[in-house]
């Protein structure tokens, strides 16, 4: 019988909440050194000993299924952090490079009831999602480093594991049976399948959970990942031009693809995103911002006592007013809208002017389609400047208020906001050089919604903050004298 030290400190307490939900799939997202791996590794450990005893023998069975996409990844890092805390001497181990690995492992409990886990490394490499798991029975799925596996290695995973075909029947009832599937991941770009599955689809039984970044306050595993090695591995990436993996593997930001540049770097949705549904404060008024044309969009936004820019909401429609009209009507009366104030915000200058043929503006129409009237109107932003839009906006991520707090906080409810924010609403890289686009990718509904975002800063004070920093970052001439250029830091 094998002595196993089940003694193990989570990094922090999200790596704990991680250890101990119950939820059908659970998956942790962390810097590189969070201890990611080693929670993934000690849950598996402590799920095998909480499993119900067999009724056949008393044995508490368990079969772990660990995943990567080679067996290079899966002997240079998962199985030795595997060993780290289940030695290979302990039990009985099978396996080399190339080829799957075994450990079959018997340990005794403190109620002296015996633990029998089984744990199973296996590479998806050159096979098919169906072939990795043919044949196989287990009732824990690991997927460590789960942003670098094909989504079809989760999505039929969840399947064999609900089957509940080990232990089987004779030896624990399938309902009371604990099977999980546990991911392991850094912060990917946003086209990842995770991203996708947090920030957007948000299935029923997923439980999900965010370690602050390498750099934070309150950064997880400080004891072996110090605050000093996080900040020479970002020297050494900025040396290199790879601030996309200092957001990634240092901030746990979500990243962004090579092929272009955000506009905003200053946003970070750990900080900037409610990481909640934000609902309306009532007694303050909503304004409603948009972005006009063929296919229009808008935002919902309300301003708190403290200076905060609450953005609650985001619409969009590819049948023009009418149907963001009847988009916004609809949920301006709905229940979170009740008892609440909406009336109209900022738009595109340009809709103040009728276009072509048409007898009345963009700007009137939409008024008369949503019933505004007198101070309840749409009116035209003080410019549709694409550099002023920009810079008010950013100044809106870089102030904060309240000790700290966000001066702009999103509500989770804004993926496509949210997704332009993190990545797709970029500066596209000039052909065959390393520069830059002048001017963000228009895409709908990605520069859409951030239009309209833009012109509902401008009413928030940005317009002046931006047109002033212009003003005093200009270079002044007088009397034949050429005044330094000053640069203001807001």
């Amino acid at each position: 019988m094998s002595m196993l030290n089940l003694n193990f400190e989570p990094p922090g307490p999200v790596g704990d909440a991680f250890m101990q939900s119950m939820a059908p799939v659970n998956a942790i997202m962390g810097p590189v050194g969070s201890a990611k791996t080693s929670c993934l590794v000690m849950k598996t450990i402590q799920l095998a000993a909480r499993q119900p005893r067999s009724k056949l023998d008393g044995v508490r069975y368990t079969k772990a299924l660990f995943v990567r996409e080679t067996f290079r990844q899966l002997y240079g890092t998962t199985i030795p952090s595997w060993w780290k805390w289940v030695p290979k001497k302990i039990g009985k181990w099978t396996g080399g490079l190339n080829q799957p690995g075994f450990h079959h492992i018997r340990f005794q409990l403190a109620d002296a009831s015996i633990v029998d886990l089984q744990a199973e490394f296996e590479a998806l490499g050159e096979q098919n999602v169906e072939e990795l798991f043919k044949g196989k029975e287990f009732n824990l799925l690991n997927l460590n480093e789960g942003d670098t596996l094909s989504p079809d290695v989760l999505d039929n995973g969840v399947i064999r594991v609900a089957q509940g075909r080990y232990p089987g029947g004779a030896h624990v009832d399938p309902e009371m049976c604990i099977k999980q599937v546990n991911i392991d991941y850094n912060a990917p770009d946003v086209e990842n399948y995770l991203y996708k599955l947090k920030e957007e689809n948000k299935p029923e039984g997923y439980a999900f959970f965010r370690q602050p970044g390498g750099l934070d306050p309150n950064a997880e595993n400080r004891k072996h990942a110090t605050r000093e090695g996080y900040e020479g591995m970002r020297r050494q990436l900025l040396a290199r031009g790879r601030d996309d993996l200092v957001r990634r593997n240092i901030d746990n930001e979500y990243g962004f693809t090579r092929d272009g540049k955000p506009v905003y770097a200053e946003y970070r949705d750990s900080f900037h995103c409610a990481g909640e549904e934000l609902e309306p404060v009532r007694g303050i008024t909503v304004f409603v911002d948009f972005d006009q044309g063929l296919r229009p969009a808008a935002v919902l936004r309300q301003t708190m006592p403290n200076g905060q820019l609450r953005v609650l909401d985001e619409l969009y429609s590819e049948t023009g007013s009418k149907g963001l009209a009847a988009a916004l009507k609809k949920l301006a009366g709905s229940k979170k809208y009740t008892g609440v104030r909406i009336v109209g915000g900022k738009c595109d200058p340009a809709g103040a002017s009728p276009n072509g043929d048409e007898e009345e503006s963009w700007i009137d129409k939409m008024n008369r389609l949503m019933g505004w009237a007198g101070r309840d109107r749409i009116t035209a932003a003080a410019t549709n400047s694409i550099e002023v839009r920009l810079d008010a906006v950013r100044v809106k991520f870089k102030t904060s208020v309240d000790d700290g707090q966000p001066g702009i906080l999103i509500s989770s409810s804004c993926s496509v906001l949210r997704k332009g924010l993190a990545a797709h609403y970029k500066f596209k890289r000039k052909k065959g050089t390393e520069e830059h686009e002048d001017v963000p990718v228009k895409k709908f509904p990605i520069s859409d919604v951030q239009d309209a975002l833009q012109y509902g800063a401008l009413d928030e004070g940005g317009y002046e903050e931006a047109v002033g920093r212009a003003r005093r970052a200009r270079p002044v001439t007088g009397g034949g004298m050429r005044v330094a250029k000053v640069n203001v830091k807001v």
